[in-house]
C-alpha cells in the first residue's frame, strides 16, 4: 500500500535526526511485536482446526464431463474458441 510506503519514508527521514542508540532503540520498538510471534501450525494442527479431511481420488476426479460430449468434441470446441481469441 502507498500509505505504508509513505511512513516508511517519513520514518527513514527523521531517523538521520536520531542519533545511532536512539535509532537502535526505534527499530527495537518497530520490531518488538514480530520476535514474539507464534511458531507456524503442523498441516495436522490446521487439518484439526478446520474438520477437513484428505480427498480420495475419486473425489478429486469429478464427475463434471458431460457423458453425451466426447473428448474431440471439446477439443475442437476449445481449438475454435482460441482461434477465434487469437485472430
Amino acid at each position: 500500500p502507498v500509505e505504508l510506503l509513505l511512513i516508511c519514508l517519513i520514518l527513514l527521514s527523521a531517523t538521520s535526526l536520531l542519533s545511532p542508540s536512539e535509532q537502535q532503540r526505534l527499530l527495537r520498538l518497530l520490531f518488538a511485536d514480530t520476535q514474539q510471534t507464534k511458531p507456524a501450525k503442523s498441516i495436522e494442527q490446521h487439518v484439526a482446526e478446520q474438520g477437513t479431511r484428505p480427498l480420495s481420488y475419486e473425489e478429486m476426479l469429478g464427475n463434471f464431463w458431460p457423458e453425451d460430449e466426447s473428448t474431440n468434441e471439446f477439443l475442437a470446441t476449445l481449438r475454435g474458441s482460441l482461434s477465434s481469441i487469437s485472430a
